[in-house]
């Protein structure tokens, strides 16, 4: 694993970056400044170099989630979590850069974004950077140097979070953004490194944050790296795998799978044979046959004849790059089974007319999108495109219907499954309420006027969204005294302006009965339904 030492050439830049820095205090020439130029063009280049190095190291994480994403995934996402920081955070500095050069030199954007500070004329403008960075403030609060003393700050807690606030880490990702002494007594962070900052100076120190982030950066990703390769992950290791297309297998239909080393390599293949294993199961007692080989992978079919469960064995011989011949066994299993179909009704084991009847499908060992399926009776079956389909039943279908189902094999042509057959029912008898009530009750007339309405619904335990609409009824008043009132009835379920006139007439004891009540079902059927009475508290 790669550590965080620098190279000399970063060691150099780091001391010139310091000497410049203690000019800044000294009224130097131009050609001092230019000085500068030398060491920012140096840390630009080192900027690339370590993007190229957590490049790899991001590599290195990619093909540790691939072959072991158990163990590697939750490190792998931190260190997504730490790169999309470390973008922000220098994509931030690189556009000051460039709003440190329009203003300077007073050119347009897409000109700053070419600008290289070698051919600027105000590399020793201090009173714009001065400005642009500090503002109007005494300790650079008010300028952009505060926004990028917040997000440097941010980004080195984000790091330390992740792989411990130790002092080991705390020295390694650096960003050391404390106050700094003067005869003046402290300076803050900003004002230290921008004010009365020559443009020159400004963008080298700019630059050098840059190549701070991408240490830290670097750093704290190998960290990370290594928690999971040191410790948990021996990516050096070699395992032989074996990946069927499927362990469940059509007779008639082939086995397939793929055979290969983890971490394989597509330009050397290894020699795959299968055979019996010896009882210390590291060499082979027979072959029996070669897997063929596609860039790394062993394109492994065996034609079934006969259902059962399956085994086989085999060896995975590799040549490593010193010609030493490397041996790994491996073994797996497979089952062959006759074709076969379940279909269920999600619901209830019939069809009913008028509503959507929800059934799921499936033929174990295809998958989803190559299995069809079709209804008979001029009914309607409609997928949903996840296994599950809406039957809808019409008024003149018979009393059982099939479903047939067929199945898209792996060479293209299609099997027949089987069907189910279904019987069709009309739906239940719906019960007549006025509130809560389906049977007799003993009842204010107030609250026998607030009912306003006969409600006809299903019973309660017919889990489908079905409707049913009061066609007419008939109410009639029964007189303590034995009087009978002549009846008046309804047309739509509600009670008539006649019928609320006689409730409220009504005494202790008088009855009235809700009886004649007609209604029509989501299933086209028109039935008349169960009598309510109420008697008069």
């Amino acid at each position: 694993m790669a550590g965080n030492k620098e190279t000399p050439r970063q060691k150099m830049i780091g001391m010139m970056y310091l000497v410049l820095t203690a000019l800044l205090a000294l009224n130097v020439s131009k050609d001092i400044l230019d000085a500068f130029v030398v060491v920012n063009d140096g840390l630009e280049e080192n900027l690339v170099s370590s993007d190229q190095k957590s490049s790899n190291l991001y590599s290195e994480f990619d093909l540790a989630k691939q072959v072991d994403p158990v163990k590697a995934t939750r490190s792998w996402q931190q260190a997504q979590l730490v790169k999309t920081q470390s973008t922000s955070v220098t994509e931030f500095i690189e556009a000051l850069k460039k709003e440190l050069y329009i203003k300077t030199e007073g050119i347009e954007v897409n000109e700053a974004d070419t600008a290289q500070l070698a051919n600027l004329d105000q590399k020793d403008n201090y009173d714009i950077p001065t400005n642009l960075m500090i503002g109007n403030s005494e300790d650079g609060s008010a300028g952009k140097a505060r926004e990028l003393f917040e997000q440097l700050t941010q980004y080195r807690q984000s790091l330390l979070e992740l792989i411990g606030d130790t002092p080991e880490n705390q020295t390694n990702i650096g960003l050391q953004l404390s106050e700094h002494p003067s005869p003046e007594g402290k300076l803050s962070w900003e004002m230290h490194h921008f004010y009365h900052t020559p443009l020159a100076a400004s963008i080298t120190i700019l630059s050098k944050l840059q190549n701070d982030v991408k240490n830290a950066e670097y750093y704290t990703i190998s960290r990370l790296l290594e928690s999971v390769t040191r410790a948990e992950f021996p990516i050096d290791t070699i395992a032989a795998k074996v990946m069927p297309r499927s362990n469940y297998v059509l007779l008639g239909q082939e086995y397939e799978a793929d055979v290969f080393l983890a971490a394989f390599s597509s330009t050397r293949d290894p020699e795959i044979l299968l055979g019996n294993l010896n009882a210390g199961g590291d060499n082979l007692a027979a072959v029996t046959d070669s897997v063929p080989v596609e860039r790394g992978l062993g394109k492994l079919r065996l034609p079934t004849q006969r259902e059962g469960i399956f085994n086989y064995q085999g060896m995975i011989n590799y040549t490593t790059a010193s010609g030493e011949v490397k041996h790994y066994p491996f073994e797996s299993e497979y089952i062959v089974a006759r074709p076969s179909l379940t279909v269920s009704a999600t619901k209830m084991q019939v069809f009913y007319r008028g509503v959507e009847n929800p059934i799921s499908l499936s033929v174990p060992g295809v998958a989803q999108e190559n299995v069809s399926a079709s209804i008979n009776g001029g009914n309607q079956l409609v997928s949903n495109g996840d296994g599950t389909y809406t039957v809808k039943v019409s008024r003149n279908s018979p009393p059982k219907v099939a479903i047939s189902v067929s199945a898209k094999m792996p060479d293209g042509s299609t099997m027949p499954m089987g069907k189910v057959d279904f019987r069709v029912k009309r739906l239940p008898t719906p019960v007549a309420k006025v509130g809560k009530v389906t049977n007799t009750a003993l009842v204010a007339k107030e609250m026998l006027l607030a009912y306003k309405r006969v409600n006809v619904v299903y019973p309660e335990d017919f889990d489908f969204d079905a409707k049913v609409r009061v066609k007419s009824f008939r109410m009639t008043f029964i007189l303590r005294n034995g009087k009978i009132t002549d009846a008046t009835n309804s047309q739509n379920g509600e009670w008539t302006p006649r019928m609320k006139a006689a409730i409220n007439g009504l005494r202790k004891g008088d009855r009235v009965v809700i009886d004649k009540v007609m209604a029509y079902g989501d299933d086209g059927a028109r039935v008349e339904v169960n009598s309510i009475s109420f008697t008069i508290r």
